[in-house]
């Protein structure tokens, strides 16, 4: 990963955790279960996310393109199984479960690192 590439990330992870982890907090006082239920979301959306991120910037240059699109195809896969068996997961072995925390999280996640990600360019 290059430096700035690699910095930028971190710096992201960095804030959709906070931000994961404040809502966890606020969640708490209203309800232990959707704080933890927001908790997993979190896990289940940063897990496949780093998987992809570390699988796509493995390589660089213009002498690399073909493992970086293989990558970008392997890592797209991986995420969406990484995905799934979160989510399988938690639905099968979880009981409690906030399922509508768990889902306005993951959904919310999706949509911070859009608008993060769109003050990069």
């Amino acid at each position: 990963m290059g430096r700035s590439i690699g910095r930028s990330i971190v710096v992201l992870w960095g804030q959709q955790w906070l931000l994961l982890l404040v809502a966890v907090g606020l969640l708490w006082w209203y309800s232990p279960v959707s704080a933890y239920s927001a908790l997993l979301a979190g896990i289940i959306f940063w897990l496949p996310s780093a998987y992809f991120t570390l699988r796509v910037f493995r390589f660089k240059g213009a002498c690399a393109t073909e493992e970086i699109v293989r990558n970008v195809y392997q890592g797209a896969m991986g995420k969406f199984l990484l995905t799934a068996v979160g989510f399988s997961t938690v639905f099968v072995f979880v009981k409690p479960l906030d399922m509508f925390t768990l889902f306005i999280v993951y959904i919310g996640l999706i949509i911070s690192q859009c608008v993060l990600v769109s003050r990069w360019v």
